[in-house]
């Protein structure tokens, strides 16, 4: 929506990208006709590490099901977070700037990294983005989300995890309103071990010292 008004930089950017000789596509990219010489590789991510023991210190954290939330500015204001407190046997860590009166509920500081905290937890929840989705999938994470409007990836990353089952997109009335238990269950099934490729970084690394070498 609204390509039109900028077709003028499109057609230019077109133009550049169409001089590149090969294009690196990680997984859920978007097929383009642009660049000819393509390659496919696995997922770039974050590694993080598990700090579930530090994360026990905290009270009310401890022998519960882990969900990361991480939605950015897509809308948080408009989730009912109070809602949660109605799942008692799962607790929600985040390090978006949301409500702190929800009991299980936990915002917390730059002290626990993003990758760190969905390496220690048992799902993510997130708006579909690339950076979030590899993270999870990296650590063989499940993820639920939500419809994404004027993202014009979404599409690609909805059709990747229904058909990887590894991950959801929720009905935007019951994300909206917290009704999530039903979701983070049934995406605790899924596996994602083995489903996806991963380590993207290494084969980039491999790709670009191939071309220096000539």
């Amino acid at each position: 929506p609204g390509a039109e008004k900028w077709q003028g930089i499109l057609d230019a950017l077109k133009e550049e990208y169409a001089l590149a000789s090969l294009q690196i596509l990680p997984q859920c990219h978007i097929v383009n006709d642009v660049i000819q010489n393509k390659k496919e590789v696995g997922f770039i991510a974050r590694k993080g590490k598990d700090v579930k023991s530090r994360l026990e210190q905290v009270p009310g954290i401890s022998d519960k099901t882990i969900v990361f939330i991480y939605l950015g500015d897509m809308g948080a204001q408009s989730v009912q977070w109070e809602n949660l407190q109605q799942l008692e046997d799962m607790v929600f860590l985040t390090r978006d700037p949301l409500p702190k009166n929800v009991a299980n509920l936990f915002v917390l500081d730059d002290r626990f990294l993003y990758q760190d905290l969905i390496a220690s937890s048992d799902i993510v929840c997130t708006k579909a983005g690339y950076s979030t989705l590899s993270t999870a999938f990296a650590h063989d994470k499940p993820v639920i989300s939500c419809s994404r409007e004027n993202f014009h990836e979404f599409a690609t990353m909805r059709d990747y995890m229904s058909d990887k089952q590894i991950g959801l997109i929720m009905d935007s009335t019951k994300f909206f309103s917290c009704d999530w238990e039903d979701d983070i269950r049934k995406a605790l099934k899924f596996s994602v071990k083995g489903k996806v490729p991963l380590n993207g970084e290494d084969e980039v690394m491999k790709i670009i010292d191939c071309i220096l070498k000539g």
